[in-house]
């Protein structure tokens, strides 16, 4: 967002229009509405108070729109009755692994605190410079020891104090203009790993990745003939050919992570 901004004060509104595309394509058909209403409406919502609403967004730049729109929705949801003693807190004696990012804007870290509260044997790990998304091999080794072990003791969390915290991408690479026969070459399904393949298609003049599970597609963004970036990771696909020109598959390029 930085570098759009950026870039749009500066009469270059092609990232711009990028993340515009980007958007309308992507996202809604990522999220299962059905089971996010039924958890919403019927484990969430009717325990939340209107003082408590009033309190909490006075002064915010939404207000309680979402809550007023979210509750129009759960109007016509079926009910299935939670009790009040869903909410109340677990008490358990038993070894848990709670794992927070530092800067997560939704699961912060002091609902795991709070929690960890009742849970008398449990851990609280805070990943410094983490956000939402803790998928990297330093949080799966945790938990894969966790699990072995039955137990958070003797756990080595060192891992957590080194995530780098993101530099602001300034800038995307050059996009450059490659023929629709060029593009259709790429089209195809690849094996990423035994039993799970990928497939890439065209969409328009563009050049879609699809990843395994129930995920949107992702557009490429060609570099070179050859080489395609993704907008909303750092990731990069280079596309390999025989002399024939056959495409044999590609490898992609990831930054490093902890």
């Amino acid at each position: 967002m930085p570098a759009a901004i950026h870039s749009a004060y500066n009469r270059d509104f092609e990232l711009y229009a990028r993340m515009c595309y980007e958007f309308s394509i992507r996202g809604q058909n990522e999220i299962p509405f059905g089971m996010y209403l039924s958890i919403l409406c019927n484990e969430s919502f009717p325990f939340i108070k209107d003082n408590e609403v009033a309190q909490i967004s006075k002064g915010t730049y939404i207000g309680d729109f979402r809550i007023r729109a979210q509750r129009e929705m759960c109007a016509g949801w079926p009910n299935a009755n939670v009790p009040r003693s869903f909410v109340e807190p677990v008490l358990s004696d038993k070894p848990v692994l709670l794992l927070s990012g530092e800067l997560d804007p939704a699961a912060q870290p002091e609902y795991a605190a709070e929690e960890a509260k009742y849970l008398v044997h449990s851990k609280h790990i805070i990943v410094r410079n983490g956000s939402h998304d803790l998928g990297a091999p330093c949080i799966s080794v945790l938990t894969l020891k966790f699990i072995d072990s039955g137990s958070t003791e003797g756990l080595d969390t060192s891992c957590v104090d080194r995530f780098p915290l993101p530099a602001f991408k300034l800038r995307d690479p050059n996009q450059v203009s490659i023929p629709a026969k060029i593009l259709a070459e790429y089209v195809g399904t690849y094996e990423l790993q035994p039993g799970v393949n990928v497939t890439v298609t065209v969409h328009g003049s563009v050049l879609m990745f699809q990843p395994p599970g129930p995920v949107d597609k992702v557009p490429l963004y060609p570099e070179s003939e050859t080489r395609f970036f993704m907008m909303q990771a750092d990731n990069t696909l280079e596309f390999f050919k025989e002399e024939s020109g056959t495409v044999t598959h590609f490898v992609m390029h990831r930054p490093a992570t902890i």
